[in-house]
């Protein structure tokens, strides 16, 4: 049973993949930590360790996984060393793990 705090609304699947992220200043690279048909959690590429997040709760943002296009979405949290995208439209999960 998920956690009465639990505010994702689908099912998650764990991806390891690039995304490129554009937030108006700078292209962005990181790695999706996992996806749903209308979210993303991305995790910042670095050989650092954390990262701050440049992005503002609320920001839109597009995204591309594998060089594909997935839209666009608003940053819904930030967390150490990345943050959350939920997408204006649903994706097909199944056309981005292929």
């Amino acid at each position: 049973m998920p956690y009465l705090d639990e505010k994702r609304r689908g099912d998650r699947v764990p991806l390891d993949c690039a995304v490129d992220v554009k937030d108006g200043k700078s292209l962005l690279g990181g790695v999706v930590q996992d996806v749903s048909k209308k979210g993303v959690a991305v995790q910042y590429a670095s050989d650092n360790g954390a990262v701050e997040c440049p992005l503002e709760i609320g920001e839109t943002v597009p995204l591309a996984m594998a060089g594909r296009s997935v839209g666009e979405g608003r940053v819904t949290r930030k967390f150490d060393g990345g943050f959350a995208v939920e997408l204006d439209d649903e994706i097909d999960i199944k056309n981005i793990i292929d």
